[in-house]
């Protein structure tokens, strides 16, 4: 029977950590028209009428009678990650979609009845899916080498380099590597795919807490141009530096991407790693070429003075309900997230053992 896509997703969550409060449930609320907040559970009943009261949901003993008596299309996990698979193992037999937090290791094909997401916002922050659609576009070309020099973390960093090539790629090489002195450590991890094409992970925390490493970048090297974002300390944004180049045949095409914000504050400044003006709500980034092309990002939540990390997570929980309401497929199956893990870990391993 086709489900009806103008209906709420039936929307639970099993652990109310601190991101299902900062972020979950006041994404939710803000789109609610699209989700009904049925219940939670979690490991003890402490501090639960608290939380029943303040967010007004409902809470249940247990998963078993939070399933059975609430019928959920769409559960969030929000645990530590080591509580995970046992929670999938509980409720794997029950079609589901199911949004967990962070990435965990288990076999996909022993839950044939769930389809299991994953919350990882950095590929899906703004800036990030304009790149994409300039990408996809084409009029850069084909993507043939990306750097993360500093700017995300272990397998985020991962997921947002990966995110610039196509999903069907193959690995054929991945190495490792370290450089440190006291008090500063550097990981580099070259991740080669079969068509010679790749990326490199570079990273030290030091730069983000020294004032003498200035420099934080994504680069996205094209067949015929450039992305580059980044800032250059950390108080800066990805927005500070954002350049694109384009090969023009006889010149080379240079452009700072539109970044157009509305007077409305965004609400959630604690959650939000830009500072300043990026304090108003995003509202669109573009950029026109000289051939009158427009590669143009629009804020699809504007008006709920969402930052672009709220954006990015709403950008998943909307399509979380669209796979429940098998409108689209999955942005991010955890299956890419244990990925992108494994490729971090890989690095690491290869970093150790030379």
């Amino acid at each position: 029977m086709k489900k009806d896509s103008n209906k709420k997703v039936r929307t639970c969550f099993i652990g109310l950590g601190k991101r299902a409060k900062t972020f979950y449930i006041p994404i939710l609320k803000n789109i609610s028209e699209e989700f009904d907040l049925c219940g939670f559970t979690k490991k003890t009943s402490s501090n639960a009428k608290e939380i029943e009261q303040e967010h007004k949901i409902p809470f249940f003993n247990s998963v078993d009678s939070l399933i059975q008596e609430t019928s959920p299309e769409l559960i969030v996990i929000c645990t530590p990650s080591s509580e995970v698979p046992k929670i999938i193992e509980q409720i794997k037999n029950h079609k589901l979609v199911i949004f967990i937090d962070t990435p965990v290791f288990w076999d996909v094909n022993k839950t044939n009845n769930c389809t299991i997401l994953a919350s990882e916002q950095w590929p899906f922050l703004p800036i990030e899916q304009f790149k994409k659609i300039l990408i996809s576009s084409g009029e850069l070309g084909e993507v043939f080498y990306a750097e993360n020099e500093s700017r995300t973390f272990e397998y985020h960093g991962i997921a947002q380099l990966r995110s610039y090539f196509h999903p069907k790629k193959q690995i054929s090489k991945i190495t490792g590597s370290r450089l440190f002195r006291p008090g500063e450590d550097w990981s580099f991890g070259i991740t080669r795919y079969s068509d010679n094409t790749g990326f490199l992970y570079k990273f030290s925390y030091f730069v983000k807490k020294s004032d003498f490493r200035t420099h934080q970048a994504l680069k996205t090297y094209c067949s015929e141009g450039s992305i580059i974002s980044g800032c250059l300390n950390e108080k800066g944004n990805d927005y500070e530096i954002f350049k694109i180049s384009k090969d023009a045949g006889d010149t080379t095409e240079h452009h700072n991407a539109k970044v157009e914000r509305s007077k409305k504050a965004i609400t959630n400044k604690e959650t939000s790693y830009h500072s300043g003006s990026n304090y108003q709500e995003l509202l669109k980034i573009s950029c026109e070429f000289t051939n009158g092309n427009k590669i143009i990002w629009e804020n699809p939540f504007s008006g709920l003075g969402f930052n672009d990390q709220e954006i990015a997570i709403a950008t998943l929980l909307t399509n979380a309900k669209n796979v429940c309401q098998n409108k689209s497929k999955p942005l991010y199956p955890a299956q890419r997230s244990l990925e992108d893990y494994a490729i971090m870990s890989k690095i690491q391993q290869s970093a150790h053992t030379n």
